[in-house]
């Protein structure tokens, strides 16, 4: 499968960045990202951009949102020099472990810490 790169942007005034940073960092469908500006995610990834959408419906909210592929090798602007290299990237380094994975019946789950999404449910 081919690695492409997205950007995905959005405007929730009441996402909880930390949640979600947590679920990109973890996620089985980003390889890597870049976040040099609020607001706005570059990700590697081998999903094509429906199941992308769908994968990140849940921590953005149905709000509003957009994720587009992104043609590395036309791309300009003023960033500092260290955010350059990412865009050409083609190794990755192995993910870390899901923090604290150890569940007890109190817990409320493994997926529940992990991914705490920042929206409410309504029983």
């Amino acid at each position: 499968m081919e690695t492409k790169t997205y950007i995905i942007v959005f405007f929730n005034p009441n996402i909880n960045i930390e949640h979600l940073n947590r679920w990109i960092v973890y996620s089985p469908y980003v390889l890597s990202y870049w976040n040099y500006l609020p607001l706005t995610y570059f990700i590697k990834s081998t999903a094509n951009v429906n199941e992308l959408r769908i994968h990140f419906e849940p921590v953005l909210g149905l709000n509003n949102f957009l994720i587009a592929e992104v043609n590395t090798h036309n791309i300009s602007g003023r960033l500092p020099p260290e955010a350059w290299p990412w865009f050409t990237q083609t190794v990755f380094p192995p993910k870390p472990p899901p923090p604290n994975t150890q569940v007890t019946p109190s817990s409320g789950g493994f997926f529940n810490r992990l991914l705490d999404v920042p929206f409410d449910r309504k029983p």
